[in-house]
């Protein structure tokens, strides 16, 4: 009987040693070259992440600083917007307190009757002493003092006869306007001192006439009166005023044109009412109301 014969495999003398462990079958390790490849195709992608990943953070953290800086400015601005509202408001109550406080200076004085102190006001009695001092250099000045038919008016006409006769004038008369040729409503409101003068071949008539200057002793009577009735008293500086009759190239002004009589060399101190609406001219505009949003 024959016995099987037996098939040996042989391997090539010269074979390398990959074709040796390929004779071996399916249980072969990888390929060593394609792990690296991959290797390396990773790590790219890894250090692409990286770049893309700072890349990213540097961006959020840039955005970050600029939200952070713009945030920054506009609290900033809104604070300063702030402020100057505050400012404005502040200066706006100022505003308003002091039109206010005018409007009730002027409130009080327009409700008090006008007079003639023969002491002192606020402490001004040597320089008051001084302007009756002054007006008695013309104690032989002439003077009719008319007044409206207003209780107010007349008691500052007395007030003013006082004053003269204080100063030592001896001449002193005071009529009320209804015993005079004077027309109603002539007489304006506030004191206006009156003398003569007569003017031929002025440049134009009027009155005053042109370049006038009011005599010495207007001077001195308006400078007392207006102590208490002009400026340094109201606040106003209409309180007394030169107003002369004159005959200017033949032209009458003034209360001579109805045929009252001037005393020789003398004054007419005309008295009317009030001059009320002068003093609240002279307030403080109110400030302009904000626009309604």
């Amino acid at each position: 009987m024959a016995s099987p014969s037996i098939k040996t495999e042989q391997t090539p003398i010269n074979a390398s040693p990959n074709q040796k462990n390929e004779s071996k079958g399916s249980s072969v390790s990888p390929d060593i070259p394609h792990l690296e490849h991959l290797f390396r195709v990773l790590t790219n992608w890894n250090l692409g992440l990286l770049i893309v990943g700072g890349a990213i953070a540097l961006a959020i953290g840039g955005l970050s600083v600029a939200i952070d800086r713009v945030g920054g400015q506009l609290f900033d601005a809104k604070e300063a917007e702030g402020k100057t509202k505050q400012l404005e408001l502040a200066k706006a109550q100022k505003e308003a307190a002091d039109a206010q406080l005018s409007l009730k200076k002027a409130s009080a004085f327009a409700a008090e009757p006008r007079r003639i102190i023969m002491g002192s006001r606020n402490g001004d009695d040597s320089r008051r002493a001084e302007r009756f001092k002054e007006l008695e250099k013309y104690s032989d000045t002439p003077t009719i003092i008319v007044f409206v038919r207003d209780e107010e008016a007349e008691l500052l006409a007395n007030d003013i006869h006082s004053a003269l006769i204080k100063s030592g004038w001896k001449h002193v008369s005071i009529i009320d306007r209804a015993a005079t040729p004077i027309p109603l409503g002539f007489i304006q409101s506030g004191v206006q001192v009156r003398n003569f003068m007569r003017v031929d071949n002025a440049p134009y008539a009027a009155s005053p006439p042109p370049n006038a200057k009011p005599p010495a002793v207007v001077e001195a009577l308006l400078n007392l009166l207006n102590m208490d009735l002009g400026q340094d008293a109201a606040g106003t500086p209409f309180g007394v005023i030169w107003q002369p009759d004159a005959i200017v190239n033949g032209q009458p002004f003034g209360i001579i044109r109805y045929g009252f009589k001037f005393p020789e060399n003398g004054l007419v101190i005309t008295v009317g009412r009030k001059p009320t609406e002068q003093i609240f001219m002279f307030l403080p505009n109110p400030a302009p109301a904000e626009p309604t949003k």
